[in-house]
C-alpha cells in the first residue's frame, strides 16, 4: 500500500518550519494539560489556588 507524503513537494524551509511549529504546538498543549491536571489534583488535596499558581509559574 502506498501512502502519500504531504511534505514531499514542500521546500526544505517550509518543511522545517512545519516540523518546528508542530512540535511547539504539541508541547504547548501537553504542558497546559499537565498544569491543569496538577491544579485539579492539588485542589482536591486541599491546597489553595494562590499557592498553586506561585508554585507552577
Amino acid at each position: 500500500m502506498h501512502i502519500n507524503n504531504p511534505f514531499k513537494n514542500l521546500s526544505e524551509d517550509v518543511r522545517q518550519y512545519s516540523i518546528i511549529t508542530g512540535n511547539y504546538w504539541a508541547f504547548t498543549l501537553t504542558d497546559g494539560a499537565r498544569r491543569e491536571n496538577s491544579i485539579v489534583l492539588s485542589d482536591s488535596w486541599g491546597y489553595e489556588k494562590v499557592f498553586l499558581f506561585q508554585v507552577l509559574k
